[in-house]
């Protein structure tokens, strides 16, 4: 499995790894890993079973993108690959890679020394919200607009009124 996405790192992305390490978390083992770069770089790599819709794949990657470029959000940055693709389909399994962001886990110890951690999350939520409040009425505008294209009316099936 590991060679698999070190190939696909390497021909799709052009990513020379010296290491890549499964990390802990997601619905199976096999599907999130750590990578280093030869030239020290960190990225998370998803390697995922996906039984939803594609679109539905490509709009949360997408958001992820406009969260952390258009909004400044401390998110993951979703890396494209060489042909410009958010993710690789590769053996019923889809590929992204995300930038790397070193966090400390939050703990009570931490919470206890510095409560303003819960004020700045409860500020993250608010700005996630708005964000994606914004997001939500752009891709709604977005369809109503394709509805009225003559894509759209060619498509309708209208009975004339004699």
């Amino acid at each position: 499995m590991e060679d698999r996405i070190k190939n696909i790192l390497i021909n799709e992305y052009k990513l020379n790894v010296e290491k890549l390490n499964c990390l802990e978390g997601g619905y199976r083992t096999d599907e999130t890993y750590l990578i280093i770069t030869n030239d020290k770089i960190k990225y998370v790599v998803k390697y995922i079973e996906y039984n939803h819709s594609v679109k539905y794949l490509q709009t949360i990657l997408e958001f992820e993108n406009i969260l952390h470029d258009l909004y400044k959000y401390p998110c993951p940055n979703i890396i494209h690959s060489n042909n410009k693709q958010l993710f690789i389909i590769d053996n019923n399994r889809y590929l992204f890679i995300q930038t790397f962001i070193q966090g400390t886990e939050l703990t009570k110890d931490i919470i206890e020394k510095k409560p303003i951690y819960l004020y700045k999350m409860g500020s993250l939520l608010a700005q996630l919200r708005i964000a994606s409040i914004d997001y939500s009425l752009n891709i709604h505008l977005n369809e109503e607009e394709q509805e009225l294209t003559d894509q759209w009316w060619n498509k309708q099936n209208f009975n004339n009124i004699d």
